[in-house]
This record gives structure tokens, sequence and C-alpha cells, in this order.
């Protein structure tokens, strides 16, 4: 019903809807991705790769904007042509408008005026400092910032912003068991991060999660979810870390699952449905938060125990007359953020009528394991009308590779952004 996609980059000279021009030497595209190869010091991820591309060829043509996507869940924090991981997901573009500077982050990513500062680097994975700079105006996609140490000496897209923290308030975690091995977690734990652990039992009601020191193992507790999310033996090579790895994966999961806007101007643009595609092929739409399927042999593909169906989201264009983007993220339980298709452009142009829009290409399969007896998994659409990197959302799962109209109208509308989210339960009858 689905066939396997290999993790990969594809690279794309423009949007679909636009021409690749050329020079005399050959396409602008080519000789902006060799110029961006070489003029790069020191080893360069896929993110970054992207950006520097896309300036650079809009330096010559600004009508073309190249493309690049993730597919098959790929890792764009890896280094070019080699796999290993390189960079950091809490990078961000920064954009120069006259005398007023802007990172290309926003609520849309969890900021807010909380952050106390953000530091400047040079465009590379292993960048240099060259300043501090603090936020005097989020936004939904781009946030205004002011230089408070340093200074640019070129331009904006040579540079990059580091935002170490995003929530208003500390997610905290808290540390149980044998006082030994914690102490030594604690060494671990970065000092910038905004999830601090704590020992204080009577804030006991406040933990997002807790970590269990005992009998030679980690053990962490998701609060949230009332279980335990993994169980990792001490004595592992760098298990203070891989814990504190699955603390800071578990909470970028727990808040991408509640990642929601109040008072979007774009709530009413579209409508988000998900199609069930059942053992007879028909299909079932809906529109709910949260459906619940009772699974069985007769109504479920069955392959040595297991029981799967096929998922159909699709967006209905309503109230819109100008380019919205759509992302849709697949959230599972072991934390795993995937996105396999990038963003979904609705151009109106391209429309006689509202159409309805489907966010995948074919079938996303998904159900009960063979040892299953219940399963839940999640569907979050977001919404903004502006590109936006979606791979800064992504994340393999706790076990994964840890190696890797009017003016007017126009502008009450730029930097918006909105999101919905339906709930599977599926159930073994």
């Amino acid at each position: 019903m689905e066939i396997p996609l290999p993790k990969h980059v594809l690279i794309a000279a423009c949007e679909s809807v636009q021409v690749a021009g050329d020079l005399p030497a050959g396409g602008i595209f080519t000789s902006g991705l060799i110029t961006t190869l070489t003029t790069t010091k020191g080893p360069l991820n896929y993110a970054d790769l992207y950006i520097k591309l896309r300036a650079t060829v809009q330096n010559i043509r600004r009508e073309q904007s190249p493309q690049l996507e993730s597919l098959g869940n790929f890792n764009p924090y890896t280094r070019v042509l080699n796999g290993t991981a390189l960079g950091n997901p809490h990078s961000f573009e920064i954009l120069q408008k006259g005398s007023k500077w802007f990172v290309k982050c926003g609520t849309i990513h969890g900021l807010s005026l909380h952050t106390q500062q953000i530091e400047l680097q040079t465009l590379a994975p292993n960048g240099t400092k060259i300043g501090i700079g603090k936020l005097i105006n989020v936004g939904g996609l781009n946030s205004e910032f002011e230089w408070t140490a340093g200074q640019a000496t070129e331009s904006a897209t040579n540079y990059r912003a580091i935002i170490p923290t995003f929530i208003t308030e500390p997610i905290l975690v808290g540390l149980t068991g044998d006082t030994d091995v914690l102490e030594k977690l604690k060494t671990f734990w970065p000092t910038t991060s905004s999830i601090q652990w704590t020992e204080d039992s009577t804030t006991k009601k406040e933990w997002f999660f807790e970590v269990l020191a005992k009998d030679g193992l980690y053990h962490i507790h998701n609060h949230q979810r009332n279980n335990v999310a993994l169980t990792w033996q001490q004595s592992k090579d760098r298990a203070e870390e891989f814990i504190i790895d699955a603390v800071v994966k578990m909470t970028k999961w727990e808040r991408m699952l509640t990642l929601n806007k109040a008072n979007s101007k774009i709530v009413d643009w579209v409508d988000f449905e998900l199609g069930v595609m059942d053992k007879s092929k028909k299909i079932t739409y809906h529109s709910t938060t949260k459906i619940s399927i009772e699974a069985t042999a007769q109504n479920c593909f069955e392959k040595e125990g297991a029981l799967v169906m096929g998922f159909f989201p699709q967006v209905t264009i309503k109230h819109t007359r100008r380019n919205i983007y759509c992302y849709l993220f697949h959230l599972r339980t072991n934390y795993s953020i995937q996105s396999e298709e990038g963003a979904v452009i609705y151009r109106p142009q391209e429309y006689t009528e509202a159409p309805t829009i489907p966010l995948v290409k074919k079938p996303k399969a998904w159900g009960l394991a063979a040892t299953d007896t219940q399963a839940t998994t999640w569907f979050k659409l977001i919404i903004t009308t502006e590109p936006i990197d979606h791979h800064q959302f992504l994340q393999s799962d706790l076990l994964g590779d840890r190696a890797v109209r009017s003016r007017k109208q126009i502008s009450n509308t730029m930097n918006e952004w909105y999101s919905r989210t339906i709930q599977v339960i599926m159930k073994r009858n």
C-alpha cells in the first residue's frame, strides 16, 4: 500500500511556477550552487547550504527561489555529501530591512519576549560569534531585534541567530533516585537551556518529566502522559548525554503537539480533513480533533498480526486569494516528528474555484503492531502566509540516529500562521 521512501534531499532550481534563469556561463542555479560551495569555509550542512544558495541565486535574479525538500524524513542537519551530524536546529536566518533587523523566528517556533538575548554568528555549522541581539518585537514568523554588542560587517545573509530559549516559563524535570548518579547527570545539563532540573519534591505537580536513577538504569517518566517513555542503562557509553538528548526531544514533541495561535487572522481560510481508508478501499473523511477507530481483520489491512489503515490528510481552501503554505507533520508516540512532503502551496492563480488539495502524494500507512492493543498518533497541520524552514520542527525518535487584494488586507495577514491537529486512536477489537 505504501512504497518505502528512501531518505534523501531534493534541491530544485526554482518553484514549480517559476522559470529558472540562465547566464552566459550556465544556469543561475548551477552558478549559485558552485559559488556557494566554493566560497564556504569549513564543513556545511544541507540546511545552511539552502540558506546560502537561496541568497546567492536571488542576488542575481530576485524572482527565482531555489527549493530544498527533506524527503523520507531526511535530516538536513547533516554534512553535505557525508551524512554525519552537523549543525543546530535552533539557528535561524537574519535579514535587514532598511535600518531594522529581523530573525526568521516567531511565535510559530515558540518564541517569546521572555528570551533575554540571541547570539549572532557567521553562517556556518560551527560559526564564529560576532555579536549579541535583544528581541524588541516578536511576530508570527519573523521577529525584530536590535544589536546590543558587536555589529554586522557583511550582508545579513552571511549571518544567523542562535536562540537557546523559547518558552515563557522553564520546563521542570524532576531528578530522583541515586544521588551520586544524578550528580554526574547534572554535570552534562546545558546551563543555557530552558529545560531545568530540580530535586525539590514539593514542585512535583509542576514537573513535565522525571528522570529516575535506580539499580543501574535511567527511567524517564512523562508526567503529561503518565507513562515511562524510556529506560536506559547507566553503563552505556555517553548515557548521560543520551538521557538529556531524550528529554530535549520529548520537550520539543510536547510543545509541537500543543503549538497553536489564538486569534489568528487566517483561522477560517482552510478546512482540514483526514481521510481513513479501510480494507475495502472505502475512504471516510473526518474533521473532528479526535478520531477513534475499532481495528479488526475485516476493516484493516493485515500482515503478520499487524492491523494497518491508510490515511489521506487534505485541506479545502475557503476564504483566501493569496498564496498560503501548508505543512503536514506526523507526531508519533516514539517522539518522532515527521514531514515527508514538506510544503504544499496553494496559489490562487492555479485554480478557477476553491479546491481541495491533498497533503500527501500517497496514503500514509499507520496502525497497530502485532503486539499492540491500542495506539495513538497525531496529524498536525501548520498553515502560514510565508514559507518557513519546516525542517527545524523535525526530529527522529528517542532511539533514532543520534549522529544526526488591498494593500491593507495583505499587510494584516502577513507574518501569520495557524495550526490544526487531529488525534487518531486505534483500538484492537
